[in-house]
């Protein structure tokens, strides 16, 4: 009688015959293996591993990004130098009160440099962006902070309102566009990060006819509102290329713009800063043709854009805009 061992064996020279009398080669294990061993070769070659993984080649240089658009895990198997861009979230733009405009939000905070991480994983937050205010009276929302390697970057400050009464509520990574307020008079926007941001827009003030400062920028402030009721612009962003394209980051968001005179603000509301900064929103005190504040874009940081109505009472639609949320990348030299 033959053994289990002999049986298998003989039947296993039997398929083998079949397989070739079909033409059937069968593959060797090396060749069964190599595309899985070409794979996990690149896997165990990489120093670093998390976020959205791309590659591309500058002149003799060839780079490996990883981009965090949410909060995740950089691993980190060798000691490595990076460059690095760390962007906080946004700032709202504001919903200016009775008969008054509302700020643009400011930008979050930029961060940009180089440095040598160790082994170890790290934990990457990506900031959200402040929510657009949907609730009676005036209000805004600042953007959540961004941080990677001990590094943070601030959330940018919300616009400022009608009858806010923190002053500190509208200083961030930039900070948010002045509005008509009751702090002291307070004609100013917010202020900015020395090093991330700059300083919102400043507020004019006119009888039915006000405009809001738009939200700072990382390149430069919120610029300030125009005395026929326009508001005022957000500050442009700063350019990066740490992707391998040139793209902003950080625009401050629109000032909101407040007229009985249609024609002066209707076709000129307050543009959003470059670098994803919310284009500002339009309103009278008889809420004829509101514009509302436009959101800024996700993932770059950008304030959202201010508007006006009269009423102190929410209206579903007459919003402000949203800020951007905020992004964190991070290339190596490969």
């Amino acid at each position: 009688m033959k053994k289990l061992s002999e049986l298998y064996h003989i039947s296993r020279r039997g398929n083998m015959r079949n397989e070739a009398s079909k033409g059937f080669v069968r593959p060797t294990v090396k060749q069964v293996w190599a595309p899985y061993k070409k794979y996990f070769n690149e896997i165990i070659s990489r120093k670093l591993e998390g976020g959205i993984v791309t590659t591309y080649t500058e002149g003799q240089n060839t780079y490996e990004v990883h981009t965090f658009l949410s909060s995740g895990e950089l691993i980190v198997r060798a000691n490595t130098t990076v460059d690095y861009l760390i962007v906080g979230g946004g700032g709202s733009g504001a919903r200016g009160g009775t008969n008054a405009c509302g700020g643009g939000g400011g930008a979050g905070g930029m961060l940009t440099g180089t440095m040598t991480i160790t082994k170890q994983r790290y934990n990457i937050v990506v900031g959200a962006g402040g929510d657009a205010y949907t609730s009676d009276y005036g209000g805004s929302n600042s953007g959540e902070n961004s941080s990677a390697f001990g590094l943070i970057a601030f959330g940018g400050g919300g616009g400022k309102f009608r009858g806010m009464t923190d002053a500190n509520h509208s200083n961030g990574g930039s900070g948010g566009g002045a509005s008509f307020q009751r702090i002291n008079n307070d004609e100013v926007g917010g202020n900015g990060i020395s090093g991330q941001g700059h300083n919102g827009g400043m507020y004019v003030y006119g009888y039915y006819i006000n405009g809001a400062g738009g939200g700072g920028g990382a390149g430069q402030n919120g610029v300030n509102a125009v005395g026929d009721g326009r508001g005022g612009g957000g500050g442009n962003g700063i350019i990066s290329s740490i992707t391998g394209q040139p793209i902003y980051y950080a625009g401050g968001g629109g000032g909101g713009s407040f007229s009985n005179n249609i024609n002066n603000v209707i076709n000129s509301c307050a543009y959003g800063g470059i670098g994803g900064g919310g284009n500002g929103g339009y309103g009278n005190h008889r809420n004829e043709s509101t514009i509302i504040g436009i959101d800024a874009q996700p993932n770059t940081g950008g304030g959202g854009g201010g508007t006006a109505v009269s009423d102190d009472v929410y209206i579903p639609g007459y919003e402000s805009g949203a800020g951007g949320s905020g992004i964190v990348i991070v290339r190596y030299k490969i």
